[in-house]
């Protein structure tokens, strides 16, 4: 792209109704309101560096139904060098 080494998180909404998303790395994070079912969320960060070590992202997941739920993942993700 640019020469930085970016990011990207991918999550889709396996629930029946929307929820809003929240995706997040140590190079920044997203929100996404109400993602529909079946619907995916995406955010693509920088590291604003050539390179990005493995690590991990979470993706969060809030449905309000009047109660409220709340689901929390942690994702690997693969190091990258750009050259």
């Amino acid at each position: 792209m640019d020469g930085r080494a970016h990011v990207a998180v991918y999550a889709v909404n396996g629930e029946q109704a929307p929820i809003d998303v929240r995706l997040t790395t140590p190079y920044g994070d997203a929100k996404r309101s109400a993602v529909q079912p079946d619907a995916g969320a995406y955010v693509l960060v920088s590291s604003r560096a050539t390179s990005v070590p493995a690590g991990t992202a979470t993706v969060a997941g809030y449905l309000w139904d009047g109660v409220g739920h709340h689901e929390v993942r942690t994702v690997p993700y693969a190091g990258v060098a750009c050259g």
